[in-house]
């Protein structure tokens, strides 16, 4: 989701970006004087508009093969893991 402008500064770099450098960066898509309020309007927007099986396709199909390999590189890490 990084703008290819900042890709570079961001990653090679460790640049901080203050809120509006990181909407210009992509880190962020917007600012919101009360963030935890916009993330709950937006959530309900979007469970009045978006059709689940659609979103759920849709999110798949743009994410699946990552979530995918997260999924299994987290269970080869947790493989790892002894108790005692």
């Amino acid at each position: 989701r990084l703008s290819k402008r900042h890709l570079g500064m961001a990653a090679n770099l460790a640049t901080v970006y203050d809120p509006e450098g990181a909407v210009d960066a992509g880190f962020l898509d917007r600012l919101a004087d009360d963030p935890v309020e916009a993330a709950i309007q937006h959530a309900a927007m979007l469970a009045e508009t978006l059709h689940p099986a659609a979103f759920q396709v849709t999110r798949d199909r743009l994410r699946g093969e990552s979530a995918e390999l997260i999924r299994a590189r987290i269970a080869d890490d947790l493989a790892t893991f002894t108790v005692g």
